[in-house]
């Protein structure tokens, strides 16, 4: 029963950042995912300051010689793929009141299945993450729970078009990962019932932002 619990624990129910410690088993596992998290967020910050000595960001990173930037396109040209993970990504720009998005994509069962977009801002910082319809990005529809249980495998290996901006996605997946579960699992809840409206683009959006997720991760690994 243990084990199904911390199962459960991390990949279906509570956001690790809530969780409610009921014995001495399941607080250890709580916090070494959070220490996981920390490590992560640390990384994406340290990625950034590199960047910034140079005038640089993640995102004007994938930008660099790819021409002009137009609406609806992908960038950079022909995606990131990682063949080894199944992972890929691309961003692009139609939205109001944020730069551009990325949209994210793990294979399972040789078949590409979107994950999440990550809005970013005009100081390439994200914004939020959200869960899309069916009609915006393709592929046909897979239970939430597959995807969380193929989330690890979300891993950009290779240094195209920029090793920082592929490792900082890399650690945001980690850093955010129980917002990502929970959305994840949100979206079965409304897809069936609206896949095939086109007036609907975005099923969930859920807001973020580095710092606090920080603060968040300190404050709960500072109890007792």
């Amino acid at each position: 029963m243990k084990k199904k619990r911390l199962l459960l624990l991390f990949l279906f129910l509570i956001p690790l950042l809530l969780i409610e410690h009921t014995n001495e088993e399941t607080e250890n596992f709580a916090k070494k995912e959070l220490k996981t998290m920390r490590k992560a967020g640390q990384k994406m910050r340290c990625f950034e300051q590199i960047l910034s000595k140079t005038q640089s960001n993640i995102v004007k990173e994938l930008l660099a010689n790819q021409g002009t930037y137009y609406t609806y396109q992908h960038y950079p040209e022909g995606d990131v793929k990682d063949h080894e993970t199944g992972a890929l990504y691309y961003y692009h720009a139609h939205r109001e009141q944020e730069h551009g998005h990325f949209h994210t994509f793990i294979k399972i069962n040789g078949k590409f299945h979107h994950l999440i977009g990550i809005s970013m801002d005009h100081r390439a910082q994200p914004l939020s993450i959200f869960t899309t319809n069916k009609w915006v990005t393709g592929g046909e529809v897979i239970k939430s729970k597959v995807l969380v249980q193929n989330l690890n495998q979300f891993k950009i290996s290779h240094a195209y078009p920029s090793y920082l901006t592929n490792q900082w996605i890399n650690a945001f997946f980690t850093l955010f990962k129980p917002q990502i579960i929970e959305l994840l699992l949100k979206r079965d809840q409304i897809i069936n019932r609206v896949q095939d409206d086109r007036t609907i683009e975005i099923l969930e959006e859920c807001s973020i932002d580095i710092g606090k997720q920080m603060k968040k991760i300190e404050k709960e690994l500072n109890k007792n």
